[in-house]
């Protein structure tokens, strides 16, 4: 088994790494948006720790399942914290094997040993299965090992990802829900369907996919959330829809059918909502700077009640940022090409519009000369 997990899950990991060498535009673009994401597994590291520290034969219990060694998460510089191995076996988590024509590694939470993951793996797959009937009992041992009180929960549904290695650095991967999934977490004397209950929903569908291919340096994307509901005691999330579609070519990254349309709602009153309207932008990148161009321009409108939120305003907000024209720049500073950029804030004094000819700094915004 050691030998398969070195050879196949591997190959799987080592292919995926590849691939995500691609460089594509984007990066500064979705800088300006996003926080930075952190860096992914070494996949070494990931299998020097599967084979010699969770798959070990003084870790075999028999009967094809082993215990998971909490220890092997609870160090640093190689100090074990007896806490955290505490509260980790509180939750008995072990994992049970099968093999075959593929590797299944079956994650059992609980003294029922429910099974609600499955992981498989062959040399040119990874598959990872969350099958949440039943698993309320597997919910509990985790409350457990949190040490929490053991609430009521109802939990339903199944969510599968699957990565494929399609050739050397090229990976297919989607993420999909295969039966609606249903969370209700209550306290012990709460009600499921009560204000101080944790719920979330989502539909059946493919939520996500990607093929990214380093050697023909070629990407598509497929992202279609929508009707995701999520309640927590007093607030109510809802994601209604984010789409969009992505290729790249080689040269230029078109993004089409972009929309995003979500809200936060405090008591039944609205707190904040976003909303980009559907667009299509290409990205191209060359000498470290990046060049969107939307079609037919990019509009994205924000709300946030602070006062309904509970929480301290920051300097300003966001409320209307509206690119109609060509736009070139990096992480620090952007030039309009064509049109206009502009920016509408709460407090105004914030915002600025900027034609063509106008440069725009980064942080803090404000127009500036172009370099």
């Amino acid at each position: 088994m050691r030998s398969r997990i070195t050879s196949d899950l591997g190959n799987v990991l080592h292919e995926t790494q590849a691939a995500s060498q691609l460089s594509m535009p984007g990066a500064i673009a979705l800088g300006y948006v996003l926080p930075a994401l952190p860096a992914a597994p070494d996949p070494d590291a990931t299998l020097a720790w599967l084979t010699n520290e969770v798959f070990t034969d003084s870790d075999y219990l028999g009967g094809d399942v082993f215990r998971f060694p909490s220890e092997s998460v609870c160090k640093t510089a190689d100090v074990v914290d007896p806490a955290c191995v505490a509260a980790i076996d509180k939750a008995e988590l072990r994992i049970r094997v099968e093999l075959d024509d593929a590797m299944h590694f079956y994650l059992q939470l609980g003294p029922d040993h429910d099974e609600p993951i499955e992981i498989l793996v062959k040399h040119d797959e990874l598959e990872i299965t969350a099958n949440l009937d039943g698993a309320s009992s597997a919910m509990l041992a985790v409350a457990a090992a949190l040490g929490a009180q053991a609430p009521t929960a109802q939990l339903a549904g199944q969510v599968t990802f699957d990565l494929e290695v399609a050739g050397p650095s090229h990976v297919l991967a989607t993420l999909a829900i295969d039966r609606a999934v249903t969370i209700e977490l209550a306290d012990q004397d709460g009600a499921l369907d009560g204000d101080g209950a944790v719920r979330f929903a989502a539909p059946v569908g493919e939520l996500a996919s990607i093929d990214l291919d380093a050697t023909a340096r070629t990407f598509a994307g497929h992202l279609d959330l929508g009707a995701i509901t999520t309640h927590t005691p007093g607030h109510d999330y809802m994601i209604a829809t984010a789409t969009g579609e992505a290729a790249f070519d080689g040269t230029a990254l078109e993004l089409s059918n972009l929309a995003v349309s979500a809200s936060e709602s405090v008591a039944g009153r609205v707190a904040a909502t976003i909303a980009l309207t559907e667009l299509s932008v290409t990205l191209t990148s060359a000498n470290g700077q990046e060049t969107l161009v939307p079609a037919p321009q990019l509009e994205l409108a924000s709300f946030v009640d602070h006062t309904a939120l509970g929480d301290v305003a920051p300097a300003f907000d966001v409320t209307h940022l509206v690119i109609d024209g060509a736009v070139r720049g990096d992480a620090a500073i952007v030039a309009v090409m064509t049109g206009a950029f502009s920016v509408a804030t709460s407090p105004a004094q914030f915002g600025f519009f900027a034609n063509a000819g106008e440069c725009v700094t980064a942080d803090p915004w404000a127009i500036a000369a172009c370099p």
